[in-house]
């Protein structure tokens, strides 16, 4: 019976710490700018993610599309054109690895490199790198997808 607790106690242990899911925003300017809200956005196209030679097919469409969604209520319009923009948001994949860590132990990981510039001026007010490593264990698979959405929201939320 002793035995049982020390093992439950154990295999309870492992599973809170390596249940979490760990986001990271690294900031690489110097300054942060807070964008005004009501102004027309370009979000610039997206390349899909790739990992080890492989090209995860719509996942610059689906990183694209959860930029437009989370920055549509702070937005006039999100633009289709850049020139008649204020804002151009220009985003790069650099790593888009999907994995079953449901069945492997090995979590999925995303990293996205966001820049946000002033269209009439060129300058870049926001060059911020997005990563995300879901859980290690667990019993229901993360998406790439799902990953990158909660870090778009949260990018957003906080440049507004």
């Amino acid at each position: 019976m002793k035995i049982k607790k020390i093992l439950f106690g154990i295999i309870a242990m492992l599973l809170i710490t390596s249940c979490g899911t760990t986001m990271q925003n690294k900031q690489i300017l110097k300054t942060f700018h807070k964008l005004e809200q009501n102004r027309n956005i370009y979000i610039a196209k997206i390349e899909d993610g790739v990992f080890n030679g492989k090209i995860y097919r719509g996942s610059g469409l689906s990183v694209a599309n959860y930029f437009k969604m989370y920055m549509q209520p702070y937005a006039a319009q999100i633009s289709s054109k850049e020139n008649a923009s204020y804002y151009i948001v220009k985003a790069v994949i650099s790593h888009w690895e999907p994995r079953r860590a449901d069945w492997s132990g090995i979590p999925t990981r995303v990293k996205i490199q966001v820049s946000v510039f002033e269209a009439s001026s060129r300058k870049e007010l926001i060059n911020d790198e997005l990563s995300i490593v879901g859980r290690s264990v667990t019993f229901v698979p993360q998406s790439a997808e799902g990953l990158a959405e909660y870090l778009i929201k949260n990018f957003c939320e906080k440049i507004f």
